[in-house]
């Protein structure tokens, strides 16, 4: 069988719509064109019409077919593609699209449904296999990839660069509203509560939490904050607690030479050994003032968080009452706004939000303790009977 490109072909027009052989050759390398398959020349002897047979080839494999100029739209190289070298050659190439290395057959070949290929992410380092008729029309994924995938589909993302992108834009307009600054992520995109990233504090510096908060209920708080927001409804529940007539001390410690801590206490020497136990600093009673209305000392200490401000000792250093503590410069400071609440002596509370005249309702911690030593508590539910006769 012998080949011939249009130049070499003697032709005389015979009709007036008749094709050259050189317009018959451009229309069939353009659709060789399309499948990546090489043109190798007219069957001779040429014979003009849709009768025209020609050998189109695919290079990578290096096997060819005949065709005429009848089927040219549907030729695209399929029968030249579909066997084993033409399956490697396409898979090694659609690995690389994917970030994918195509390492060969898990097996055998037996042709296009019974052989399986196998791959290395070279993302995640894993290998994995996928059935050969299923590697043309799947994404080709590791057990990581399809997990990766899951995870953004089921937040509403296509992938997990627009997830990121999402949970970022949610973490910043909630930074925003709170005054933070989002910093850094910390770790790979995950589910919420694995996801790590990093957000400051203009008062309490930098802290690390996961995406669970921000993300998946709404919420940010820098901790030392909540700590604070805590210490300070910590006198509204001791309003509740204990009498409010009962005297109670407002004390300062001094803490090294560093901090001050301020807080009230039934027993400030009793109370400043407990805290001392805890603690890495030298704790030294400095101030100490009883108040024999004891609201007065709650109500003087939240004044005291709030309107002296400063850095506090760390968590690790005072474990007992560091969000009470403050700078020793601001000890001035603190003993003046003292001074000046002691001089004004108060009927009602300053800075403390509850407060409601009950002093026929006090709970003390007496009775507490009297409640808790009843034979009642002792009680298991089914020695309890219910009397129903006044019913």
């Amino acid at each position: 069988m012998k080949l011939a490109f249009a130049k070499d072909i003697d032709f005389v027009k015979t009709h007036p719509n008749q094709k050259t052989p050189e317009e018959v050759q451009a229309r069939i390398i353009k659709q060789c064109e399309k499948h990546g398959l090489t043109f190798d020349g007219f069957v001779l002897p040429y014979v003009s019409g849709v009768e025209a047979r020609f050998q189109v080839s695919y290079q990578p494999t290096g096997l060819s077919s005949i065709h005429a100029l009848k089927q040219l739209n549907q030729i695209n190289g399929g029968s030249l593609k579909r066997n084993e070298e033409g399956y490697k050659i396409q898979l090694t190439e659609r690995g690389k699209q994917e970030g994918k290395q195509f390492l060969g057959w898990d097996g055998e070949y037996n042709h296009i449904k019974g052989t399986k290929a196998k791959f290395l992410c070279q993302k995640h380092n894993e290998e994995f296999t996928i059935p050969l008729n299923l590697a043309f029309r799947r994404n080709l994924n590791c057990s990581c990839c399809t997990a990766e995938s899951n995870l953004a589909r089921r937040n509403g993302c296509n992938t997990l660069t627009e997830l990121r992108a999402k949970r970022e834009a949610q973490i910043k307009e909630l930074c925003k509203e709170f005054g933070y600054t989002f910093v850094c992520w910390l770790s790979e995109e995950k589910g919420v509560r694995e996801t790590l990233l990093r957000c400051n504090c203009p008062h309490h510096g930098d802290w690390d939490l996961t995406t669970r908060e921000p993300c998946d209920r709404g919420i940010l708080i820098c901790p030392d904050c909540l700590s604070n927001q805590r210490s300070l409804e910590t006198g509204e529940y001791n309003l509740r607690r204990i009498d409010k007539t009962r005297p109670t001390y407002l004390y300062i410690q001094k803490l090294g030479d560093e901090f001050i801590k301020i807080g009230f206490a039934s027993n400030s020497k009793k109370r400043m050994q407990q805290q001392a136990k805890l603690s890495t600093y030298k704790h030294e009673l400095i101030f100490n003032h009883l108040f024999e209305k004891g609201w007065q000392a709650i109500d003087l200490e939240k004044g005291l968080k709030i309107h002296v401000k400063g850095k506090t000792a760390s968590k690790h250093d005072v474990p007992d009452g560091w969000t009470e503590t403050r700078p020793i410069k601001t000890l001035k400071k603190a003993l003046n706004f003292i001074n000046e609440y002691i001089a004004a002596n108060p009927d009602r509370p300053m800075y403390l939000n509850e407060w409601e005249e009950k002093p026929d309702f006090v709970v003390t911690d007496e009775d507490l303790a009297q409640w808790m030593n009843a034979p009642l508590a002792d009680l298991e539910p089914e020695d309890l009977e219910l009397d129903l006769s006044p019913l």
